[in-house]
């Protein structure tokens, strides 16, 4: 488990409700605020929002298949275009897919594979932080 973050704020992004309420509840157990969105586009609007604040995102955490609004690989293209840089990690329940493969060139800091232990998603939140960009 991760040592309590309480000032770590975390994007998560996921059309499916019942995943975003429990990765959101998940990040919150772990010691870090987490807010949750269903698309791209919502993404950006909240990390462009917050960049100019004292209280910006440290990681976003996004799913690869969204419904609506974009595709979960194209966040990091949209967010470099308007030179905004913020951790992110790719989360999916495919394990064979070029973004998968390529998650690093795409802009990604990893991959988390559902479902995801509290474990698995702890580690990979903490290497992502670590992460110097």
């Amino acid at each position: 488990m991760i040592s309590k973050h309480e000032s770590t704020r975390i994007l998560i992004v996921d059309d499916e409700e019942l995943i975003l309420d429990l990765a959101c509840r998940l990040m919150n157990h772990l010691g870090m605020q987490a807010e949750g969105v269903k698309s791209i586009s919502e993404c950006v609007n909240r990390v462009r929002e917050a960049q100019y604040t004292d209280a910006p995102y440290h990681l976003i955490l996004v799913d690869l298949n969204l419904s609506f609004g974009g595709a979960g690989d194209e966040l990091p293209k949209r967010l470099t275009e308007m030179e905004i840089r913020v951790p992110m990690l790719l989360t999916t329940g495919l394990h064979c897919h070029p973004a998968v493969e390529n998650c690093r060139e795409l802009g990604f800091c990893g991959v988390v594979h559902k479902p995801y232990s509290v474990e698995e998603i702890g580690a990979a939140v903490k290497q992502a932080l670590s992460t110097s960009i």
